[in-house]
């Protein structure tokens, strides 16, 4: 994979979508995507290994939506898996904290290179469930987030609520986004919400190229 190339269409692709990216920022992608290739080959990452099929369906993907996402604030990726959407999210608020919360040990451990390698900080891997959040006793990172970022991860909708009490903050942002069988569904949305609970803020179609089907994302703020 040649980084010019990779860089040129990132831009393209970005200027496209209305997202303000810079040349730097660019380059910081690319080592990202070139680190994720490389591990790939002795660890499973992830089963899209084509160049612009990962710029199309992990960055694109990870960075539409930021357009619905609170604009400040630190942010909590749940189920980083090799750092999407997180790593593209920091690279492009790199003001923001951001912790990226993974399970499996080999991709925490991805994680940690990839972070020591572009240098950025503000920003962390750890190894951990979000339902095991309250028991994770991680010195050094923030308990409560302003934002809440889950990407195709396969948790129960019906327990975020109780997840969310641990790990968000007042007033912050749940945003879960994927395909059109994906879950959580709207109503998760209580009619009568207590102070602390989650309240639908509603659901943002978007599209990705190179996917024919359109992908949501899903928002829900916590009562103070």
């Amino acid at each position: 994979m040649k980084e010019d190339p990779f860089v040129s269409l990132l831009l393209r692709k970005c200027r496209e979508h209305g997202i303000a990216f810079s040349e730097e920022q660019a380059h910081r992608v690319f080592q990202h995507v070139e680190l994720m290739l490389e591990w790939n080959r002795r660890v499973n990452l992830t089963r899209i290994t084509e160049p612009e099929q990962i710029l199309n369906e992990h960055i694109l993907d990870s960075l539409i939506p930021a357009q619905w996402l609170p604009r400040e604030g630190s942010i909590l990726d749940v189920g980083s898996g090799p750092g999407f959407p997180g790593v593209p999210l920091k690279i492009f608020s790199s003001h923001r904290t951001v912790v990226l919360l993974e399970s499996n040990r080999k991709k925490v451990s991805f994680l940690r290179v990839l972070l020591a390698r572009l240098g950025m900080k503000s920003i962390a891997a750890v190894q951990g469930r979000w339902e095991e959040w309250e028991r994770l006793a991680v010195p050094g990172i923030p308990r409560k987030y302003e934002l809440i970022a889950l990407r195709s991860v396969r948790l129960d909708p019906r327990r975020f609520g109780d997840y969310a009490r641990d790990s968000l903050g007042p007033g912050g942002v749940l945003a879960y986004w994927g395909g059109e069988l994906a879950f959580p569904p709207e109503s998760l949305h209580e009619s009568t919400p207590s102070p602390g609970s989650l309240r639908f803020r509603g659901k943002h179609p978007y599209t990705v190229p190179g996917l024919h089907k359109p992908r949501y994302l899903w928002l829900w703020e916590k009562g103070l």
